[in-house]
């Protein structure tokens, strides 16, 4: 059995420049998450897959349509969480940090994220065990960087080997199997 997993193609959107507002940083990043503007790379996925599971969001389906085709399911446990507020001031801050602090509020439970790591863990474990309790299908998951590493953890807790990620690159297919 094997359960591959895939990063979206890469978004179209360059990242702010100078020291910018919390409220620009979530604005960024909500039409991040909504846009469809990707740089499109050659991928030749190998026949064989069985099912494909894809992210609610835009970039993941998109990528799941062009390399898999039709037929594919969307899950919202695949999806990578919004960001919430975490100040109630709106200082600037140059963009890079304000990534860090949002990854950082969630990886490390800040209650302002509601999609903490703690929760994020429990709904992927529930979804994949929900997708692999009793078969031995080949599974293809298209989602994001953060959710894969969380899914590539869950997968070696329930007996799947496969390579390390960092941060798996756009378009990349990574292999685990039991």
């Amino acid at each position: 059995m094997k359960i591959g997993l895939i990063r979206h193609y890469a978004v179209r959107k360059p990242f702010l420049k100078g020291l910018v507002r919390q409220s620009e940083v979530l604005r960024w990043f909500e039409e991040y998450d909504q846009s469809e503007d990707l740089e499109i790379t050659p991928f030749t996925l190998a026949k064989g897959w069985d099912r494909c599971y894809s992210s609610q969001l835009p970039r993941a389906i998109l990528t799941a349509n062009k390399i898999y085709g039709d037929g594919f399911q969307q899950n919202e446990s695949f999806n990578e969480p919004a960001i919430s507020p975490i100040f109630k001031r709106d200082f600037r801050l140059p963009f890079i940090i304000w990534g860090l602090i949002f990854r950082t509020a969630i990886m490390g439970n800040h209650n302002s994220q509601s999609a903490r790591k703690e929760i994020l863990e429990k709904r992927v474990a529930l979804e994949l065990d929900k997708i692999l309790t009793g078969t031995d299908e080949d599974i293809l998951i298209v989602s994001h960087a953060l959710i894969m590493g969380v899914i590539a953890k869950r997968l070696s807790e329930i007996g799947f080997t496969g390579p390390k990620l960092g941060r798996p690159k756009h378009a990349n297919l990574y292999t685990f199997e039991r």
